[in-house]
């Protein structure tokens, strides 16, 4: 009995058992569906799709496109599932590795135990009576395991360094495989399945969640793979101490043996030596063929005395460079990982600076490696000569018949040919062993020359490492308000006497030991002392610079090597005192600072005073160069004022950095530069400022010029240079500072030497040019004169003046344009290649860009998604391809343009159909450059220009139509710049071709612009297409009663009285009809230009009216005969006008 108690405790439960038996048939109904998908999940297998493969190859009902398109995407889901175990099986050996790493790590301490407490010498028992070709056997084993074992722990080393990189490489592939991830699953979970069939659909299925799940167990296999990272670094870190134990005991037993090896060569060279002394001295006085083989046999006992004594060096040598080679790869890594680890604010500069400059020199690594090329030479050629000897003493009898030759071989008794045959044995003995010690040291060498290559590339790569990473080390601490509290101290150390007297006292010991240095203070005083005559003779030189007879280049030549001595002194200076405290070899770090400091300020004290003595008033650039007074004078004035200040900072800046080189000069040296900065800034603000600078006026003058046009844009990056050095030095980039302004000078250097260069060009073509004027000039003056008073006169012209000349002086000053072009692009290449140069070496120090990344993008690669950054040096690059491209296709053209009117066979048409091509490619190219460079792919691109022809074919038909026409009209020419052109009512000159439209200039000088449309699909009519002749057709009427024929000779002869008038074709005169009023007449010519044209129809107008008035034939004009009806009466009526009412 059930009760209602009962019933309502079993409600709830039937709302379980609905709902489950609910989800059961749910579960039935789409077990079907879930079956189907986990077949890719759970037991998708290769066979499974090798099979489908086989399906889709054999079927007929898949076109081939779509046949291809699945084949690719089923073995793209092979590739995944192989890729998907083997990153399992990764995985599975990193979690083995961690298991067994502590038991491999027990064992290896072990070995490292026993090993601690067993001599490695005593191991190899070399006794006394071991002979030495077992010892020789036993020291080139011991080497070859060296080298093993060597590389086995630069194979660790490497292993290490992987691990210890490892961690940020896998974090950042974790990161863009679950990128990756994301964006598969997204396309899995919507596909564009509409027009595909259903191999395609399950294809592009099976590829998309195989890639996932590669993608899955590839993140999985990264886990593990940080997890056990630790430890595996704990692992390898024990196995290099082991090898590492292994190396150096190699090592001890690998000298054991060579001084093992050494002592017995010497100890059997010295036996040797004796017997065949002994030899030598029992044959004196017998046969010479035994004299002479004892001889020739104790030459060899010396070359094994040699060839011991070489083998030692080469082994020396071996043992200096084999720790160095160990060194450098350390420290190599150790300075890579503080570089990678340290933190930001580190100021480890200077110490990485010191590594650099302790570097060993590349040259001596090539000098060495030459000396042992030409080492390798001559035993190789000793060795092949002992080889052939070797082989000849193998027949005795023959061997003594060469010797000896056949009668001394009689003579020989048996026991003197007994004595011969032991000199013989003891010779081939002295080979075998002389040929084994060549092949040691060839064996020796090469592998010497092996370490020496490997060093040479580890140097190199170390300093370009360098390189790369100086500029963007802290060398010094950041400024802040706390670092002038080292102020004082600092200058105290600054006017501290002692390091001063100290400073001298080795200025006195180099002045002792290169007496010759006191000729170069001699000197300095000298041209202290003549600086005013000096400067006399300098302005002298351009007292008769302008007078047509009297200038020379000379002149310039002279006032270029006075400005140079002017600028010397100074410099010279500085540079003895540099050079002397450099000879004393002085220990004392502040002498060999001060030498430094002097020298570099000795630089920049000879570019300033150079520039000073180029802008004396009346020197060398106003008198010779021409440059205006007023600009002379304001150079003048800036470069004192710099000179007397900027100079002696950038000195005590020096001198600062001398005393503590380790901080860079600490903050006084901080601040004194920074002064020294600003100095150099505001003074080149002030020379170099487009409108307000002292180049002001020279600018102006060059309106049409590149400087001109890009005024702005280089003034900007010249006073980047200092603003970039100062905020160098403030945040602790002391070095990248230096370098800027060691890079600074040289580009100064160089832009002076270009343009004073220019000058000099410029100079000696105005001097040419003037030249060749006078000589013009006397020249008409003489033939003048010879007309007017004979002979006897023009006899006389030698005599005359300047004034007596007259020729303009404009005349005589203005340069040919195309010698001025050439210059101008010449000192640009120069100056460019030499700008290269300087800065190029900061190049290297760019790479570091790369490490910094600004977004990512995703490339498809043989059907397998890849992520790419897109770094800092990418955005760079980008923007630097940009510029250029800009600059090319602004100027590009142009050049084109000058290149091919100098070919003086290339029509003006052709010319700007050239120059607008390139434009346009310059622009596309550039265009696709940027974009690829900033990380759109081909087939991203192709995508969008597909999309974008869809709307402009839609939107932009008739722009597009004109853009195409353009491009026809470009590449077929009907039109060109120059052609006269009738397009309907229109007719004129075409003056320019764009890509849309061509105007062309009428009659009335109006331009009109034309669609380059109606050009192409219009009637046009081209008047100098293929011809310039054209034909003009005057008709001309004559009254009836005329004399025809004197008619039509007078237009023939007129035809060929004027010479514009073409003779072929012929001209002609028909007698068109009779007309009306008159008979008409057809004169037809031809004239060779369009220009001509209108000039011969009005000439030949004016002259047929003149000479048709004088032959009496008269012009016909219209006629009317008037007919009255005179059947009526005519009804005339006269009125009087007003005028004659007023004047009767």
């Amino acid at each position: 009995m059930v009760t209602e108690e009962s019933t309502t405790r079993l409600l709830p439960y039937w709302n379980f058992w609905a709902m489950l038996l609910l989800a059961a048939c749910l579960l039935v109904t789409v077990n079907p569906l879930l079956a189907q998908e986990g077949t890719t999940r759970a037991t998708l297998t290769s066979e499974q799709i090798q099979s489908r493969i086989t399906a889709v190859q054999e079927s007929k009902e898949i076109d081939d496109a779509a046949r291809t398109r699945a084949i690719e995407l089923y073995q793209q889901a092979v590739a995944n599932l192989e890729t998907t175990r083997s990153h399992r099986e990764t995985a599975e050996a990193y979690r083995e590795t961690a298991s067994n790493a502590q038991e491999q790590m027990t064992a290896i301490r072990a070995s490292i135990e026993r090993r601690r407490v067993v001599d490695p010498v005593a191991e190899l028992n070399i006794l006394s009576a071991v002979r030495l070709e077992r010892i020789e056997q036993d020291l080139e084993s011991e080497l070859a395991n060296l080298s093993a074992i060597e590389a086995m722990l630069a194979i660790l080393e490497d292993d290490i360094e992987i691990e210890i990189q490892r961690p940020r490489q896998a974090r950042e592939r974790i990161a863009a495989a679950r990128l990756l991830m994301n964006e598969a699953s997204r396309a899995a979970a919507a596909p564009s399945t509409a027009g595909l069939g259903p191999f395609l659909v399950e294809a592009a299925r099976w590829s998309a969640e195989t890639r996932i799940e590669s993608l899955r167990n590839e993140i999985s296999m990264l886990d593990e793979e940080l997890l056990t990272n630790g430890v595996r670094i704990e692992l390898l870190q024990l196995q290099r101490e082991e090898m590492g134990q292994k190396v150096r005991r190699a090592m001890l037993r690998t000298e054991a043996l060579r001084e093992a090896v050494n002592e017995r060569r010497r100890n059997k060279a010295e036996e040797v030596t004796a017997q065949a002394k002994a030899i030598l001295e029992g044959s004196a006085g017998r046969e010479s063929v035994l004299a002479d083989l004892a001889r020739a046999n104790l030459s060899l006992v010396e070359l094994l005395r040699r060839q011991v004594d070489e083998i030692d060096a080469v082994s020396v040598l071996e043992r200096e460079l084999r720790p160095l080679s160990t060194r450098l790869t350390e420290v190599f890594r150790s300075t890579r990982r503080r570089l990678e680890l340290v933190d930001a604010g580190a100021p480890i500069g200077w110490a990485i600076r010191e590594q650099r400059l302790q570097l060993p020199s590349m040259q001596e690594y090539r000098l060495k490696r030459n000396r042992i090329q030409r080492s390798i030479t001559e035993i190789s050629l000793r060795l092949i000569e002992n080889e052939d000897e070797q082989r000849s003493l193998i027949d005795l009898n023959t061997y003594l018949e060469e010797q000896t030759g056949d009668e001394s071989s009689i003579a020989l008794g048996s026991g003197l040919r007994t004595e011969f045959q032991t000199l013989v044995e003891t010779r081939r003995m002295l080979l075998t062993r002389a040929i084994n010690n060549d092949r040691t040291e060839l064996r020796r060498l090469h592998a010497l020359d092996d370490l020496l290559m490997q060093l040479e590339g580890l140097t190199s790569e170390y300093d370009q490492f360098l390189a790369e990473h100086l500029l963007w080390v802290k060398s010094a601490p950041a400024f802040s308000l706390n670092a002038l509290e080292t102020l004082p101290g600092e200058l105290a150390d600054l006017l501290d006497t002692r390091v001063w007297i100290e400073a001298s006292h080795d200025l006195w010991r180099g002045m002792v030991r290169k007496p010759w240095l006191l000729a170069l203070f001699l000197l300095a005083g000298l041209l202290f002392v003549r600086h005013r005559s000096l400067r006399d003779k300098l302005l002298g030189c351009g007292r008769d610079v302008g007078s047509i007879r009297r200038d020379q280049m000379t002149f310039t030549w002279k006032a270029v090597g006075l400005t140079l001595i002017l600028a010397v002194p100074g410099t010279l200076l500085l540079m003895a005192l540099s050079w002397t405290l450099m000879a004393a070899n002085a220990s004392a770090p502040f002498s060999n600072g001060l030498a430094a400091a002097l020298l570099d300020t000795s630089i920049l004290l000879l570019l300033v005073n150079s520039l000073l003595k180029l802008s004396l008033p009346g020197g060398l650039a106003e008198r010779h160069f021409d440059w205006e007074t007023a600009t002379v004078a304001e150079l003048y004035r800036e470069l004192i004022w710099f000179r007397s200040l900027g100079v002696p900072l950038y000195l005590v800046s020096e001198v600062t950095v001398a005393l503590d080189p380790s901080t860079e000069g600490g903050t006084l040296g901080l601040l004194i530069f920074i002064v020294f900065l600003l100095g150099l800034l505001i003074l080149t603000t002030r020379l170099l400022h487009p409108s307000r600078g002292v180049i002001r006026h020279c600018l102006c003058q060059q309106r049409n010029s590149v400087w001109w046009r890009w005024r702005y844009i280089w003034f900007a990056l010249v006073v980047v240079i200092p603003l970039s050095m100062m905020v160098a030095e403030i945040t602790g980039y002391t070095f990248t500072a230096g370098e800027l302004m060691n890079r600074l000078i040289q580009s100064v250097w160089l832009l002076t030497g270009a343009w004073l260069g220019g000058e000099l060009v410029n100079r000696w073509l105005l001097v040419t040019r003037r030249r060749l004027a006078f000589e013009a000039a006397m020249k008409e003056r003489d033939a003048a004169r010879a007309q007017r008073a004979g002979d006897e006169e023009a006899e006389t012209a030698d005599q005359a003046t300047d004034n007596d000349i007259g020729a303009p002086e404009v005349d005589l000053v203005a340069l040919d344009a195309d010698s001025r072009q050439l210059v101008n692009a010449t000192l640009l290449l120069l100056g460019a290649l030499g700008l290269a140069a300087i800065w190029g070496g900061m190049l290297p120090a760019f790479r570091v860009l790369d490490e910094v990344a600004l977004w990512s993008t995703v490339f498809n690669s043989e059907g397998e998604d890849v992520l790419i950054w897109i770094t800092l040096a990418d955005a760079m690059v980008a923007l630097l391809i940009g510029i250029v491209g800009y600059v090319l296709a602004t100027n590009l053209p142009s050049l084109e343009d000058i290149i091919l009117l100098k070919q003086g066979k290339v029509s003006a048409g052709a010319r700007y159909a050239i120059t607008t091509v390139t434009k346009y490619a310059i622009v596309i190219v550039a265009t696709l450059l940027v974009l690829g460079q900033l990380g759109a792919s081909w087939s991203q691109m192709g995508w969008a220009a597909a999309a974008l022809g869809v709307g402009i074919g839609f939107g932009l038909q008739e722009i597009v139509a004109n853009f195409i026409s353009g491009l026809i009209l470009l590449a077929e020419r009907p039109v060109r710049v120059g052609d006269r052109i009738t397009v309907g009512d229109a007719t004129g000159t075409v003056t320019r071709i764009r890509i849309r439209a061509t105007t062309i200039r009428d009659l009335e000088q109006k331009e009109l612009l034309i669609p380059n449309k109606e050009l192409i699909t219009g009637q046009l009519l081209n008047w100098t297409l293929t011809d310039t002749k054209t034909r003009i057709v005057i008709n001309v009427g004559i009254t009836y009663g005329s004399d025809v024929d004197r008619a039509i000779a007078i237009l023939y002869e007129l035809a060929h009285e004027d010479e514009r008038v073409l003779e072929d074709p012929a001209p002609g005169v028909v007698f068109d009809l009779f007309g009306d009023n008159s008979l008409n007449l057809a004169f037809r010519i031809f004239v060779g230009t369009l220009q001509d044209r209108l000039p011969v129809i009005t000439d030949m107008h004016r002259n047929i009216n003149r000479r048709f008035n004088e032959a009496g034939i008269v012009i016909a004009f219209p006629q009317r005969d008037v007919h009255f009806d005179a059947d009526r009466p005519l009804r005339i009526s006269l009125e009087q006008s007003l005028e004659s009412k007023d004047n009767p």
